[in-house]
């Protein structure tokens, strides 16, 4: 996974910007994920990770290029 980034939903202080605020209320519409999940998703896909590690969302889901993969 050399060049990847992996983003990890737990235990996770994220600093939400307008761009990603205006990114999680699309994904909340389209994909019907929580507030929550809609902001971490939001900021994967701004920081261009891969893979994002989650046991709440959709395991193989592929959003705008982030993959969600459960951990366990």
């Amino acid at each position: 996974m050399s060049g990847n980034r992996a983003f990890l939903d737990s235990n996770i202080v994220i600093y939400a910007y307008s761009k990603t605020d205006l990114a999680k209320l699309e994904l909340h519409k389209k994909h019907q994920f929580s507030f929550y999940d809609g902001l971490i998703v939001a900021s994967a896909m701004e920081c261009q990770c891969a893979l994002l590690f989650s046991e709440d969302m959709q395991d193989g889901q592929v959003i705008q290029g982030v993959t969600i993969t459960n951990p366990f």
